[in-house]
């Protein structure tokens, strides 16, 4: 776990021996940052606390100039959920994939720009839950990759959603790719087909966290390649 500072050059470091940082997590409690890279031949950009145009016009020049989105943190800057910064990381489109990110979305909002994407052929490869003083606002980023998917969305009992995860990984040979939990108010979780590749890189927060002596971190990548998972002790 490091600092915003540590995390960049770090990035920096690695970015010269030909990596580039694939996934990342945000202790908002902390303020720490750790991450996944990964050298497999693309670049990427990292941006930290950006506002909400500098999101924006982020967004607008990747997606005009070659790069998509494949991980979007978000995290409020005062005690009363009411300013928030931005975070994401993008990579190169070599493979020309439309794509799509949305935020600030409420529950019913987000859960029409799902269905909707999803008829134009769209894949929810990453999304955020997070608290707002108007209740909680979803994040997510959309990609047409032709890959089959499936979401499990506003579980507020453990047993039916575990049951419904399981029933998907038996019957429609679906996997768990993502998931978020919002402590008394929701569940939800992402999965695409077990014999699809990931399009995504994936770094999972630690468990247990702060860990003595020992903790599980788990991240996936999209094809067999050279990774560096980097841990500090600061």
């Amino acid at each position: 776990a490091l600092s915003a500072a540590d995390f960049l050059n770090v990035n920096g470091t690695l970015f010269q021996q030909g990596f580039h940082l694939a996934d990342f997590e945000f202790d908002i409690r902390a303020k720490l940052y750790s991450g996944v890279w990964v050298q497999d031949g693309y670049g990427s950009f990292v941006g930290f606390d950006f506002t909400t145009a500098q999101m924006s016009e982020a967004m607008a020049y990747y997606y005009n100039n070659g790069g998509r989105p494949i991980d979007l943190h978000i995290y409020a800057t005062n005690s009363n959920n009411t300013a928030f910064a931005y975070s994401a990381v993008w990579v190169e489109n070599r493979e020309g994939y439309d794509w799509s990110a949305a935020w600030d979305q409420p529950g019913p909002q987000f859960q029409s720009l799902i269905e909707s994407a999803a008829q134009a052929g769209f894949r929810l490869i990453d999304y955020e839950t997070y608290k707002t003083s108007q209740g909680p606002r979803f994040a997510g980023i959309w990609v047409a990759d032709g890959e089959d998917w499936a979401l499990l969305l506003n579980y507020d009992n453990r047993t039916a959603f575990e049951a419904d995860v399981q029933s998907l990984e038996s019957s429609d040979d679906l996997r768990p790719v993502s998931f978020e939990v919002f402590t008394g108010e929701l569940s939800t979780a992402v999965a695409e087909q077990t014999t699809a590749t990931i399009s995504s890189y994936e770094l999972s927060q630690n468990y247990p966290n702060p860990f003595n002596p020992e903790t599980t971190i788990r991240y996936a990548l999209p094809s067999r390649a050279q990774a560096q998972l980097v841990i500090y002790d600061l």
